[in-house]
């Protein structure tokens, strides 16, 4: 088990190399991406897993919570295939900051402080029912400065000393995680409490409507991933390739889809390297009209320039020619990111 969840924490900062996009926008934006061990469902930033995300491995472990830069950073749950998990703050990959760790069958084990992936342990002359009743103070400051996340913890660490909490403990617990938007946990405490509190304790309405309230979103959340990946697949405008093709006006001829150039063969004069036979390249002709007289009078065929025209221009001294980078469309596609999701 402890080389699962090392291999767990060692995956949340390092870059899988085999991978394919199968989903929306692995770039920018919410993906799924398929890896050499497992896949991601969540957002990604600049090619990388970053804010909210879910990796399931092959094996069955698991790690769903906050990323960055592809590593696992803020609050997340790394859950190995044997069942047990850790829940609490991760830094760069690591566990850093307050977190808790569970068996398999949800019993706490640690709970506490980690620094850079350590456990923090608290040695304390006090009791264990003393040292129980301060963290249950420690807890209730917490959540009266809305602080649910560190109460957790605090509660946690009572678990952890096993020692029986009093009666309202698992009420207060499962508030706790409620309002931390932990709902599976919420529900498994409360129902903890309502189960061994009965009808007549203080807080049974307000934990049976919070209660309900829970698996409500629980079931809520489950869903959103998925509804979010069929949003993505029936997009009108990328199809589920998270990008669609913009187009936009020709860079290159601005629209114009042509290009006007001077003839290479007769360097823009019109005419061609051979002078003209009817005139002989004098680029006019004399026509008797009588008595011994001549008129001079422009050769027609050359126009009066004494050569050949350009085959290839026909005399213009250049053509039009269409635009290569658009190929005379006058317009190009953009590869651009889809704005509805």
């Amino acid at each position: 088990m402890r080389n699962t969840l090392l291999l767990l924490l060692m995956l949340g900062f390092s870059n899988i190399i085999s991978s394919q996009c199968t989903t929306g926008n692995c770039e920018d934006g919410y993906g799924e991406q398929n890896y050499s061990g497992g896949k991601y469902q969540g957002y990604f930033s600049n090619s990388k897993r970053s804010g909210k995300g879910t990796y399931t491995w092959t094996s069955g472990a698991k790690y769903e919570g906050e990323w960055k830069d592809g590593q696992y950073h803020g609050y997340g749950i790394s859950k190995s295939d044997s069942g047990s998990c850790y829940e609490g703050e991760f830094r760069y990959g690591k566990r850093h900051g307050l977190g808790t760790q569970y068996t398999a069958n949800g019993d706490v084990t640690f709970a506490g402080q980690y620094i850079e992936g350590e456990k923090q342990v608290i040695n304390s002359a006090l009791s264990t029912d003393v040292l129980a009743d301060k963290y249950l103070l420690e807890a209730k400051k917490l959540m009266d400065a809305g602080s649910y996340k560190e109460a957790i913890v605090s509660f946690n660490r009572i678990q952890a000393l096993k020692v029986s909490p009093p009666v309202t403990f698992y009420y207060f617990l499962g508030k706790c995680f409620y309002k931390s938007s932990s709902y599976t946990r919420s529900i498994i405490a409360l129902t903890k409490y309502l189960n061994t509190s009965g009808k007549n304790a203080e807080y049974y309405s307000v934990a049976l409507e919070m209660l309900s309230d829970a698996e409500s979103k629980s079931s809520t959340i489950a869903q959103s991933f998925s509804e979010k990946k069929m949003e993505i697949k029936n997009c009108s405008l990328c199809s589920g390739s998270g990008y669609y093709y913009k187009k936009i006006t020709c860079g290159s001829c601005r629209g114009r889809k042509q290009f006007y150039g001077n003839c290479s063969d007769c360097a823009g004069s019109g005419r061609s390297s051979t002078r003209c036979g009817y005139c002989g390249g004098a680029g006019s002709v004399s026509t008797h009209v009588g008595n011994g007289i001549y008129s001079s009078q422009g050769c027609s065929y050359c126009n009066a320039s004494g050569w050949m025209q350009c085959y290839k221009c026909t005399g213009n001294g250049g053509y039009y020619y269409a635009c290569n980078a658009c190929n005379g469309y006058g317009t190009s596609s953009e590869k651009t990111k889809c704005y509805k999701h």
